[in-house]
């Protein structure tokens, strides 16, 4: 099985400062024009939240136009910019019919390998929070199925060392990180939020 990730688009309607540095939207056309040239292509494409800068509908209408060439492979999980009705919406052809009512975080079991994915994002925030609720639904995702799984999320549990990103991350780290290493099954932890890449171990 062969999983992409794209995280962070932060897609917008308007240029703002920002903007004129760079264009997340054409940016993101070409990211799509590299994924559908791979050979072999990837099963899924995981979109790991900050999908938008504002989470309006336009910017959610822009974002769906430039994913629909590889929409049937995206699996989307909002970030902190996102806004969790919105991104229902927008997003409602591909969310499963089970996602979680009070967090946007679901499972998917058609492939071989199980995909989890937990939304730790909180409205008007940007900080995550991991919950009792977050726990309860996570044990019981982990818990249901010994296949070899990967939880993909927003916000990474762990400091970065980039201050002004772990100020901002997700509260309760300690506790997510412990759920899922109480299931060895849980091959890979995929997130977004740091606009690089990085990646650690827990050994």
């Amino acid at each position: 099985m062969l999983i992409a990730q794209i995280s962070d688009c932060h897609i917008r309607d308007h240029e703002g400062w920002f903007g004129r540095l760079v264009d997340t939207t054409e940016t993101l056309g070409l990211v799509v024009e590299h994924l559908l040239a791979l050979e072999p292509a990837p099963d899924v494409i995981l979109a790991t939240g900050d999908l938008t800068d504002d989470g309006t509908p336009a910017q959610y209408a822009i974002l769906r136009d430039v994913l629909a060439p590889i929409a049937e492979r995206i699996v989307p999980l909002p970030g902190n910019h996102d806004e969790g009705p919105f991104f229902r919406l927008a997003f409602a052809d591909l969310l499963p019919a089970d996602t979680a009512v009070d967090h946007c975080s679901y499972v998917v079991d058609r492939h071989p390998v199980r995909l989890v994915g937990l939304d730790t994002s909180l409205p008007g925030r940007h900080d995550g929070l991991f919950d009792a609720d977050r726990e309860a639904w996570l044990e019981e995702a982990l818990s249901a199925d010994d296949r070899p799984t990967l939880v993909f999320t927003h916000f990474p549990p762990f400091d970065t060392g980039l201050v002004f990103m772990d100020q901002a991350g997700v509260s309760n780290a300690d506790r997510l990180r412990a759920t899922i290493e109480r299931h060895p099954h849980v091959r890979l932890l995929v997130t977004g939020h740091l606009h690089r890449p990085i990646q650690t171990n827990t050994a």
